[in-house]
């Protein structure tokens, strides 16, 4: 049985809301756990912004790896 959740976060509550003030219209997808071959990770997707401005977006502006709000 699966259980889905559906809800929404102002940008400034979570790491990735950095995405909005480049990208206002986009809308950032998240999967709590995705099962891998060796191990479990996080996975994340943008929509509404083509894929290689997000990359780009990404490569110069990295996110932490330890957020805290």
């Amino acid at each position: 049985m699966a259980t889905l959740a559906d809800f929404a976060l102002p940008p400034d509550a979570f790491p990735l809301g950095v995405v909005f003030d480049e990208f206002p219209e986009a809308a950032v997808e998240l999967e709590r756990i995705v099962p891998t071959k060796d191990m479990l990770q996080q996975y994340f997707w943008v929509e509404n912004v083509p894929s290689e401005a997000v990359t780009e977006f990404f490569v110069r502006t990295p996110i932490s790896r330890t957020w805290y709000p």
